[in-house]
């Protein structure tokens, strides 16, 4: 009876522990796919003299590579734009980082999931 209620503290203490672990780690698939989008905007942006407007003007990927986030480009206009990437799926229950954006100036939020 003490091997069981051993195991189950140990349970309940490591399973959340990965859980964790698992939704930090998939949140470098959304920090990979929005610093590529963005790399495609400015190389737009120097063919073009002004940023893509739609996903589909820099290749139309609208998920990151496992599915975990959906690609938005919420804001474009012709010197600015921001690309969100929002948490889908099991990745959803990561509220700390839920939504996680760039913009042209740079500025990548929540800057603790950066």
């Amino acid at each position: 009876m003490l091997v069981v209620v051993v195991v189950s503290v140990l349970a309940a203490i490591a399973i959340p522990s990965y859980d964790l672990f698992v939704k930090r780690s998939r949140r470098s698939e959304a920090r990979a796919a929005l610093s590529d989008l963005a790399a495609m905007q400015e190389q737009y942006f120097l063919d073009n003299k002004r940023y893509a407007p739609t996903l589909d003007d820099l290749g139309g990927r609208t998920v990151t590579e496992n599915g975990y986030y959906a690609l938005s480009l919420p804001v474009a206009t012709t010197f600015e734009y921001t690309i969100r990437a929002t948490a889908q799926g099991g990745q959803a229950d990561d509220t700390d980082c839920a939504t996680m954006s760039v913009t042209r100036a740079g500025s990548k939020l929540p800057l603790d999931c950066w």
